[in-house]
């Protein structure tokens, strides 16, 4: 019974922490997942939504949308490729810029509200515990 009880409040946690998520990135018109996407795009300038999809484990075609919606909004840039035309290259605006270091600065608030009051013992024997279960999961999905 205890380990339903934990497994649910962690899912609770999760639920939450993504609500305020979505509350802070409402306010940059982000959306979950773009903040890291924007974040690989300006510590790679010129990088290829190929590249992009391959860090983040998606299609390139999802990608895409993705990127479409952030240079709509602005925040990135794409330019073809002058060596090769089917590729494009995506550089982060100075918006993007303003955007990103927003939104991190806003997300980083949550997490450290999250683990209000724990000690860094508490914290790193947390991160020891998820790793196992991380762990336990990927062994047994192979």
């Amino acid at each position: 019974m205890e380990r339903e009880n934990c497994i649910v409040l962690m899912e609770e946690m999760l639920r939450e922490r993504r609500s305020r998520q979505r509350g802070v990135l409402s306010q940059c018109s982000l959306y979950v997942g773009q903040p890291s996407m924007l974040a690989f795009v300006r510590s790679h300038p010129g990088c290829s939504q190929k590249q992009m999809a391959d860090e983040a484990g998606v299609t390139p075609a999802s990608i895409a949308a993705s990127f479409k919606r952030l240079e709509h909004a602005g925040l990135i840039s794409r330019r073809n490729d002058t060596a090769d035309t089917r590729c494009n290259r995506v550089y982060i605006t100075a918006l993007g810029e303003k955007e990103l270091d927003y939104c991190q600065d806003a997300l980083q608030t949550i997490d450290s509200e999250m683990t209000e009051g724990m000690s860094e013992k508490e914290i790193k024997e947390f991160e020891r515990l998820l790793r196992i279960m991380m762990e336990n999961l990927k062994k047994k999905n192979n």
